[in-house]
């Protein structure tokens, strides 16, 4: 991940390069790698942060430390109809096998992960945008499905159909605070 608030930048330069490492890239634990402080209190502000991965370390805790791949599939994927969606793909050969490839484009990126070059050449790789070694279920950016897999979940939301949330969780959702 790349650190682009500049309080965080200064932070992970003093704390000598610790950054956190999302997305299924992370070869340690969350409480290893998401050791970075708040820049405001919850619902101040946003920004893209280590958040999700430690409500997902909470929802562990709450619920008698049920993995949290295991608490998705009771309370979301298995009543959404979603069955090929996992946080640990090397385990799921019906997921591994779909995993899309990268294409690089030459040239470099900036800080926002764009390109610096639009008109660099682009180089096809058989590499994944992520490596396969999470050390456990990254809530944030860990899970893989399959885009129509994802759009179950997208369509119980905006449908407010009931079957994963209460219709009043669904209107708070939508409502913002930052007006």
């Amino acid at each position: 991940m790349t650190i682009v608030d500049p309080l965080l930048s200064r932070y992970t330069k003093w704390a000598k390069g610790v950054a956190p490492v999302l997305g299924t890239t992370a070869e340690k634990s969350i409480k290893e790698t998401a050791k970075i402080p708040l820049l405001f209190e919850p619902g101040e502000s946003w920004e893209y942060s280590v958040g999700i991965d430690w409500a997902g370390q909470m929802v562990e805790r709450v619920n008698d430390n049920i993995n949290l791949e295991e608490y998705l599939k009771k309370n979301v994927w298995g009543p959404l109809g979603m069955k090929n969606v996992t946080f640990f793909p090397s385990q799921h050969p019906e997921v591994l096998s779909r995993l899309a490839t990268v294409s690089w484009r030459h040239g470099g990126t900036n800080i926002f992960g764009s390109t610096d070059n639009p008109d660099g050449k682009v180089e096809y790789t058989n590499e994944l945008f992520y490596t396969l070694k999470a050390k456990e279920c990254e809530g944030g950016a860990g899970g893989y499905a399959s885009p129509s897999e994802y759009f179950k979940l997208l369509m119980s939301i905006c449908a407010n159909d009931g079957k994963i949330l209460k219709s009043e969780t669904i209107e708070e959702m939508f409502v913002s605070y930052f007006e």
